[in-house]
């Protein structure tokens, strides 16, 4: 009857390190490679459409996006994790995705002016944080859920991730702009 079984599941503490060092490494590798995206106008439109669009609570064109991009990596995630004893193979996707994410976060702080940097703190770095989060559980803890329910876990964990990314907007974004 029930879902969740947390008795099977061990921290294996390797990863959690292995996960951490990733994101530093990647963190850093991102910055560097900063000055090869300030070339490239596609990171520049997109994030300058993504402050536009939070700035406006454009909320469809920021909801789909989202989910769509943490349903891919979620069952990434769930399927290397689970369907092959290489978990470690998940490192790959966490540094792609991190230097992607570093590189987009220079470009807000840079290109983007205050409206970019206020964008970044309050409604990006969080999410992002709590999306990498949620993939180093959905990696570490696939083996709680029960095996019929095992496939439609990162599917809700990533509509969870969305609705929070819009209270992120909606809730916090809103009432930082009308208090400033």
């Amino acid at each position: 009857m029930r879902i969740f079984d947390f008795k099977k599941c061990k921290w294996d503490k390797n990863y959690l390190f292995a996960f951490i060092i990733a994101i530093i490494c990647s963190i850093i590798c991102g910055i560097v490679l900063f000055k090869i995206s300030n070339l490239n106008i596609y990171f520049f439109n997109y994030a300058d459409k993504y402050v536009y669009n939070v700035f406006v609570f454009n909320n469809g064109a920021l909801f789909f996006p989202h989910l769509l991009a943490e349903v891919f990596y979620l069952y990434i995630f769930l399927c290397i994790a689970r369907f092959t004893k290489f978990k470690y193979l998940t490192l790959i996707f966490v540094v792609i995705r991190t230097v992607f994410a570093s590189a987009y976060c220079a470009v807000l702080f840079t290109m983007c002016g205050i409206s970019g940097v206020t964008v970044c703190i309050i409604v990006y770095l969080p999410c992002l944080i709590l999306s990498l989060a949620a993939c180093f559980c959905v990696s570490q803890f696939h083996d709680a859920c029960d095996k019929r329910y095992i496939l439609f876990a990162p599917l809700i964990l990533a509509v969870l991730l969305s609705l929070i990314h819009l209270l992120f907007i909606n809730l916090l974004f809103r009432i930082i702009i009308m208090l400033v």
